[in-house]
């Protein structure tokens, strides 16, 4: 394959000296190399060129590289953006790897070790290539195995799955992050799914684990390794031995644990307690956590070298209220779902009632709408659905829950039902065209308790 590659740097000195090791390297041909000395002029070289990798540096003069990279990852998604620089402290790397940047590489490093990294790079785009422009169509991937567990007709989360489809081939570590309840762990037995089919699969919920205990489970011991050792006891990483393990609440272990699990994420190796015996396990780690962890890294609770080995592949679920369009998809889906688990009728729910349940903000996400529809089920008993059966365990003021917000937790974000019955009145209304009957029919109340409202609110 050959690679186009784009170099952003005001320093001339540099361009020429890494545009020599690329070509000596032969990691492209010198007609394949474009330079740019400011981002007026690489924009124009990337709308003028396929362009598969480009190398950013930080500071081009008054220009600032860091602002850039959100700007040319959303300008230019198919080429994969790799930062240098000459700064390697602080939170800088971090922080543009959060933007955007697929890899942060200090110019100070060795050429080999140069050489290396961008091979690297170059692997993860002839990956893409090969997805791109396969046979089948990619864009239908969410209705077909494996990842049509998940539901959805998000357009970002039909691009993951695209990017899982090669990620979960490989040996590198995957990290889902997002909110309690978006899908993590179903979105880890996907990937478990299609990459280790015929394999294990093995979930740790690793929160509230104690040193002992959480070596314990994922190591291991031998027969009389402690007090009551009294036979010895297979970790989950054995277990896991072939197939996929899933370590969920990552954000939540202590230094000491997080060191231990460094060490295995890099070389594959674990000791059971009370073994010198070095043992080796070839299972695909998929890690979850609902933390930010940029934030822990900067309060020093969560260990910088973790996360860069961690963040190779990064996937991130938005929540339930960035992707309203799912919620009609899940709620058919769990009305089905929990008609069947109740070896009921499946009730009849309108397109009204979808559309009522639409204007919650559902904080507990898919995990509190699939809660809140089999109840509702229940109730209804096989019969028609309605607003009444649906109980909302958190009653939250619907602006503070907006696309781009995160739900308040304060008391004043909370309503009272009445408030909330009366705003339901208004929707039903508007969804029924004004008609009293109909909207009653959709909320489960009688016609004249519409109107009784109605005058209450002098409307």
């Amino acid at each position: 394959m050959s690679v186009h590659i784009l170099i952003i740097d005001d320093e001339m000195n540099w361009i020429k000296t890494f545009s020599d090791i690329l070509i000596d390297y032969q990691v492209c041909d010198a007609e394949d190399i474009f330079n740019a000395t400011n981002l007026s002029d690489a924009c124009e070289v990337l709308r003028n060129n396929a362009i598969d990798i480009l190398f950013l540096d930080l500071n081009l003069g008054c220009e600032s590289g860091q602002d850039a990279i959100q700007g040319l990852r959303a300008e230019f998604p198919n080429s994969t953006l790799v930062v240098m620089s000459g700064v390697t402290t602080g939170s800088i790397p971090l922080m543009c790897m959060e933007r955007g940047a697929y890899d942060y590489l200090p110019k100070a490093m060795s050429t080999d070790e140069l050489v290396l990294s961008i091979q690297k790079v170059i692997s993860r785009v002839e990956h893409f290539d090969r997805v791109r422009f396969a046979p089948n169509d990619l864009s239908m991937v969410n209705t077909q195995l494996p990842f049509s567990s998940y539901v959805t007709q998000d357009e970002k989360l039909h691009s993951v799955f695209e990017y899982l489809k090669v990620v979960s081939m490989t040996q590198h570590p995957i990290l889902i992050t997002g909110e309690s309840g978006v899908g993590k762990g179903v979105l880890a037995k996907a990937i478990a799914e299609y990459s280790r089919p015929n394999g294990p699969f093995v979930s740790l919920n690793v929160a509230g684990l104690d040193e002992q205990m959480f070596s314990d489970t994922l190591f291991g011991h031998t027969k009389g390794a402690y007090t009551n050792a009294s036979s010895q006891r297979t970790g989950m990483i054995a277990k896991a031995n072939g197939g996929t393990l899933f370590l969920d609440e990552i954000g939540d272990l202590s230094l000491s644990q997080q060191i231990k699990l460094l060490y295995f994420t890099q070389s594959g190796e674990y000791q059971r307690i009370g073994s010198d015996l070095i043992e080796t396990s070839d299972a695909k780690i998929v890690f979850a956590t609902n933390q930010n962890l940029i934030e822990l890294i900067e309060l020093g609770k969560f260990r910088k070298d973790l996360f860069y080995r961690l963040n190779t592949h990064h996937i991130n679920i938005p929540p339930l209220r960035q992707r309203i369009g799912d919620i009609p998809l899940l709620i058919k889906k769990f009305v089905h779902q929990a008609a069947e688990d109740y070896a009921i009728n499946v009730p009849h729910i309108s397109d009204g009632l979808i559309e009522l349940l639409k204007s919650y903000c559902y904080p507990g996400n898919v995990r509190e709408l699939s809660s809140i529809v089999y109840n509702a089920v229940l109730k209804s008993d096989g019969q028609v659905l309605t607003f009444s059966d649906f109980e909302f365990p958190e009653i939250r003021d619907i602006e503070s829950c907006s696309l781009n917000a995160e739900p308040e937790t304060n008391d004043t974000s909370f309503k009272r039902l009445d408030d909330l019955f009366d705003e339901k009145i208004i929707d039903a209304l508007r969804v029924s065209d004004g008609n009293q009957s109909k909207a009653a029919s959709l909320l489960g109340v009688s016609q004249s308790t519409i109107s009784r409202r109605l005058k209450k609110l002098q409307i």
